[in-house]
């Protein structure tokens, strides 16, 4: 049964993002990189989620690449950030609070 995220998933994947996009070269973030794309495709969550993951895996892979340029490395990097916060917006079950 497909579903979203939970927060605790959610917030795996998101330190797992950011290790790659701060890491210094993609060979650094290898491990992180694989776990994420595991992650990507194993999880069992509603199509457009599972997009928005495997969105998320390769834009921070991309991130992660050295680049001459750094506006291409910082743009690379914005692309990421933009990824995790679509995922998070659109990707996490919401606890149901109830206001009295």
């Amino acid at each position: 049964m497909s579903r979203k995220l939970t927060q605790k998933e959610f917030d795996e994947i998101k330190n797992l993002a950011e290790r790659i996009i701060e890491a210094y070269s993609q060979k650094d973030a290898s491990k992180d990189i694989k776990q994420l794309e595991f992650l990507a495709n194993t999880l069992n969550v509603y199509p457009n989620i599972k997009t928005m993951l495997s969105d998320l895996a390769s834009s921070s892979r991309e991130a992660s690449k050295q680049s001459k340029s750094y506006s291409e490395t910082e743009r690379r990097r914005s692309i990421a950030k933009a990824d995790i916060s679509k995922l998070e917006f659109y990707g996490v079950e919401r606890e149901n609070i109830e206001i009295h």
